[in-house]
């Protein structure tokens, strides 16, 4: 391959000079005839494209993950809602505060799951929260331990709780003066 200019070339720049422009080779390739330095600039580009379609990428999928992380998060804070809601009803009585209770109590238990350990949302493979966030989802893991036994202790009492929340009602509604 040479690398010095074709006759043609030479005829281009000698044009351009009598033009009035200044013409100079580009830094590095400059001596390379045009069609070696297109090769060269065609490649430099691909090289570029694909370093931005990976830069795209992966950060679409940091995207992703982060916005099923604070999804999760703020499902788990509906949810411990919820489940005082529940327990308050389910206390009082309420068989559909039971089915609630134990609804939210597995779905957080899901949620809290996925952000410690990882795993399948919408076809998405979620790893593991970053280890920065660890430190406070193990806190909520304890405190959530805790939560857990307490929610368990209730649902085991489900049906003397329901048997004396009928009977209470049955009470108010038969003796209205009490």
């Amino acid at each position: 391959a040479s690398t010095t200019a074709s006759p043609k070339e030479d005829r281009v720049r000698e044009r351009a000079a009598q033009a009035g422009s200044v013409v100079s080779p580009l830094p590095v390739i400059g001596r390379l005839t045009v069609a070696k330095q297109l090769q060269v600039l065609l490649v430099a580009l691909a090289f570029f494209v694909a370093i931005a379609g990976f830069v795209i990428f992966v950060d679409y999928r940091a995207a992703t993950h982060g916005t099923i992380y604070v999804s999760n998060a703020g499902q788990m804070g509906m949810l411990s809602q919820r489940i005082s809601k529940a327990t308050q009803a389910g206390l009082s009585g309420s068989a559909a505060g039971f089915t609630q209770l134990k609804l939210s109590r597995d779905q957080f238990a899901q949620a809290l799951a996925l952000l410690t350990q990882g795993g399948q949302v919408s076809g998405i493979t979620l790893p593991p929260t970053s280890d920065k966030v660890m430190p406070a989802l193990e806190a909520l893991g304890k405190d959530w331990e805790n939560t857990d036994r307490n929610v368990a202790q209730v649902l085991a009492q489900q049906k003397n709780l329901i048997g004396l929340g009928t009977a209470v009602r049955s009470i108010n509604n038969n003796n209205p003066m009490l």
